[in-house]
């Protein structure tokens, strides 16, 4: 049952990525470990991937949509799981999962076929010659 639109997927993204990029400074983490350095590393990724995916939101369009939802998917499970998996836990670990399963489920209940993809051209059109 996925009934998340793609284009619904891609403004998630963008306002995701910019609330995660700034976690460490609206929630106050001091410090100069990951607890500050990963949610600006994934919400810099985040935004980074949407920019190229192949569908509405997106602008240069390298990456499909089904590999994005992958890529989001793994993301999702990464953050939700980095305050253990770096030990930081004790300095802040409800956002980062709350986040990342956020993540994690928006990617699980997008509908790819809803992606109105644009095909990018091998090569450049011929231009019509003169006279």
């Amino acid at each position: 049952m996925r009934f998340i639109s793609a284009k619904a997927h891609g403004f998630f993204d963008y306002i995701a990525g910019f609330i995660i990029l700034n976690f460490s400074w609206a929630l106050d983490i001091e410090g100069l470990g990951p607890a500050v350095y990963l949610p600006v590393s994934v919400g810099a990724t985040i935004i980074i991937l949407a920019l190229f995916t192949n569908f509405q939101l997106g602008s240069s369009r390298y990456i499909s949509l089904n590999a994005h939802l992958l890529i989001d998917l793994a993301i999702g499970a990464f953050f939700a799981l980095s305050p253990w998996l770096f030990n930081y836990a004790d300095v802040s670990y409800i956002p980062h999962l709350v986040a990342g399963a956020a993540i994690f489920l928006v990617a699980a209940l997008t509908n790819p076929e809803t992606a109105k993809a644009v095909r990018i051209p091998k090569e450049p059109p011929e231009m019509p010659r003169g006279r």
